[in-house]
């Protein structure tokens, strides 16, 4: 898990996720909406073929959160930095299988100055008490 990373993931269910998949390493991602600023315009040539009045871009975020197997020493080389993004994009480059795990709980990312602000006052609501 990556260092500036805020969740409620259950370890437990991502765990168990991982070995039924049966891949040497499982990726966390989080459904990230974003609501668009502006109206989107269709159109064909000069025609006019739809509107969409300020739709939400959503996207995926690598969530930083990873379950891997013993097998995943098989493809980080020894004696070398190595990080979490070359290995991913080597696997993929090999054709080597990794599985996704959405997460669904509360998950925020506080490696920014003003999300890390925003975590303070989050931790006081969904993790103090917990």
């Amino acid at each position: 898990m990556n260092g500036d990373i805020l969740s409620l993931i259950d370890f437990t269910k991502l765990y168990q996720y991982g070995l039924q998949k049966k891949t040497a390493l499982t990726i966390t991602m989080k459904k990230i909406i974003t609501p668009y600023a502006f109206g989107n315009i269709f159109f064909k040539d000069d025609l006019v073929t739809g509107i969409e009045e300020k739709p939400d871009i959503i996207t995926y975020a690598l969530a930083g959160i990873y379950m891997m197997t013993p097998e995943i020493f098989n493809y980080i080389p020894s004696d070398t930095f190595y990080g979490m993004d070359l290995l991913i994009k080597d696997m993929l480059a090999k054709n080597k299988p990794i599985t996704k795990y959405e997460i669904e709980e509360y998950w925020l990312d506080i490696g920014r100055i003003e999300d890390y602000t925003k975590a303070q006052d989050i931790y006081q609501k969904h993790f103090k008490e917990s």
